[in-house]
């Protein structure tokens, strides 16, 4: 059986994964317009020396600051590089990481986003990649690594007026841990976020190990009914629904 500790791992891996990649997308539709910060995260921009691509931009945390006061101490450095603009089918962005931490969790690897272009849908972003994840909690190390490749739509890409962008999110993750267990991440039901929360709206997540299934539901409304819900409903395998609040495993 996949213990509980284990599954709040994954969710609070896939919380990070999120953070960061919302670091790296925060600004992509100003890259094109950025000019360097010296305000921590200091940035830095690389232009070529003909034309406008590809260019470098730099996201330096220093020895760490924080984003904003309920947010985690950020250290290290994130990179990326594009190569064309964000809303151009084919346009590709590499992710890299220099001893970046990301409150507890040393991130290493590397992540590619691709614009696949206008769907039905919303703008797609094809995301794929390798991290290794290195927390340290109670004098113990666990080290994670996820294969990633997930599928992300803006669907809202033309808001306006403060509205927040929306996104929905299918694909797959294949996790190994140092304490030798493995399983597979799936996305059975798209999941939904909000711009500015943390956690899935809505969706489904199965998360396979071995003979078990572990099925996870983001739309549960809890008892605060907020935009930002930070419940879930769990079941494993054939046993009841158990609820869990994600803002008390922070």
């Amino acid at each position: 059986m996949v213990e509980d500790k284990n599954l709040i791992e994954e969710a609070d891996d896939d919380i990070l994964i999120e953070e960061i990649l919302d670091e790296v997308l925060e600004d992509l539709e100003k890259y094109d317009f950025l000019k360097s910060a010296d305000v921590c995260p200091v940035r830095t921009i690389e232009l070529p020396e003909e034309g406008r691509y590809p260019r470098i931009v730099t996201k330096d945390f220093g020895e760490g600051c924080y984003k904003d006061p309920s947010g985690k101490l950020r250290s290290g450095k994130i990179i990326i590089t594009i190569m064309g603009p964000w809303r151009r089918e084919g346009s590709v962005r590499k992710i890299a990481f220099e001893n970046y931490r990301h409150g507890n969790a040393l991130v290493e690897g590397s992540k590619r986003i691709e614009c696949m272009g206008e769907t039905d849908t919303g703008l797609w972003h094809k995301i794929e990649g390798q991290l290794t994840i290195t927390r340290e909690k109670e004098e113990e190390t666990m080290v994670v690594k996820r294969k990633i490749e997930k599928d992300r739509f803006l669907i809202n890409a033309s808001a306006e007026n403060g509205v927040p962008k929306e996104w929905l999110i299918e694909g797959k993750v294949k996790v190994e841990k140092s304490n030798g267990l493995s399983y597979k991440v799936s996305i059975a039901e798209p999941l939904y976020r909000i711009e500015g929360c943390r956690w899935y709206q809505n969706g489904v997540k199965q998360i396979e190990a071995g003979d078990n299934l572990i099925r996870i539901d983001y739309g549960y409304a809890g008892p605060e009914d907020s935009l930002c819900d930070s419940w879930i409903q769990r079941w494993v395998n054939d046993e009841e629904p158990e609820l869990i609040n994600l803002f008390d495993r922070r």
